[in-house]
């Protein structure tokens, strides 16, 4: 019985801060968008391009995953991100 109202509880919190984001105009769920490539069509896409060749193009993409790890250097920007079916990539 005891987790169960343990369980109780911790939904009561969660309800909370929910309403709370909602109170503030917050979207606690975010909203969906279309992604543009996956990891697998930029590598195909531009792997072909050298360093210099990829600083040149202008080239935005919309990737879906969560950002395992990043950090930057300078003017670049580096990045590890996982995806939903177990694949990681590095980007930079």
């Amino acid at each position: 019985m005891s987790e169960e109202l343990e369980l109780h509880d911790l939904l009561a919190v969660r309800r909370d801060k929910l309403k709370q984001l909602e109170e503030q105009g917050i979207d606690a769920f975010g909203h969906k968008f279309e992604r543009t490539h996956t990891s697998t069509s930029m590598a195909e896409e531009f792997d072909r391009f050298s360093k210099e060749e990829l600083g040149e193009k202008e080239a935005p993409a919309i990737l879906a995953g969560r950002i395992m790890t990043k950090r930057g250097k300078g003017k670049s920007w580096f990045c590890s991100y996982s995806r939903s079916n177990g694949t990681n990539s590095n980007l930079r």
